[in-house]
């Protein structure tokens, strides 16, 4: 785990070093609000919907005269339906609705998750594909591996009212119109668990895109994000 992580780390660290020698990149800044709501369906099955607004309040931050005020970027609403598989393992599919400049596009979703077992910390392996369907624009299909680790705070597990620290490092190789590029994103947070029903998370997302095909642009959210269970 410690030699993935690493080497995910150190080539995202090298594609950053790219850019800023070689490109004139973009830098953004905004907020991330979510709220997930998850249920069992039975013993296999789980059903999971989320709602994401995506905020920015500064574009071009580094330039001389950056622009700020809070803008709205997008909305989404999922859905994803999730079976068991093997011991922690599971299969889910799923739709994604997202508004976005007055127009809605849908979205497609597939994810593998593999979570061994045996470790004193909670690792999880996802491998997802998805496909945006625009009526203005091209199709977009991406590629996507996610790592994410979580460590308790407080002994060996993360019991009601303690706290935990979350990692997630994921890869997005993404094809539109004949065209290649690439993302990466890092995202450590800070999360609560109030109770076995309700946790929430607090922290950061950066992510670095467009540097294939064009100047890359770096945004960084702080995001908010809300954990129902029933």
């Amino acid at each position: 785990m410690n030699t993935n992580l690493f080497t995910g780390l150190l080539l995202l660290l090298g594609t950053l070093f790219y850019v800023q020698a070689y490109a004139q990149p973009t830098y953004e800044a905004g907020i991330l609000p979510a709220f997930n709501l998850n249920t069992s369906l039975s013993n296999k099955w789980k059903l999971n919907f989320k709602s994401e607004n995506r905020f920015l309040f500064v574009k071009d931050a580094f330039s001389e005269q950056p622009d700020r005020g809070l803008d709205f970027v997008l909305s989404d609403l999922s859905v994803i339906v999730s079976r068991k598989v093997g011991l922690n393992n599971s299969l889910g599919a799923g739709y994604l609705l997202r508004f976005r400049d007055n127009n809605f596009q849908h979205r497609h979703l597939w994810q593998f998750t593999i979570v061994p077992v045996g470790n004193p910390f909670r690792l999880a392996h996802r491998f997802a594909a998805d496909q945006t369907l625009d009526e203005e624009a091209a199709a977009q299909s991406r590629l996507r591996y996610r790592l994410a680790i979580e460590l308790p705070l407080n002994g060996t597990a993360v019991d009601p009212g303690e706290f935990y620290f979350k990692a997630n490092q994921e890869q997005l190789h993404i094809f539109s119109d004949g065209q290649y590029d690439l993302e990466f994103r890092l995202v450590p947070v800070l999360g609560v668990n109030f109770s076995d029903d309700n946790k929430l998370e607090a922290g950061l997302d950066y992510r670095i895109d467009g540097f294939i095909e064009s100047a890359a642009t770096n945004t960084l959210f702080t995001t908010l994000s809300w954990f129902r269970a029933f």
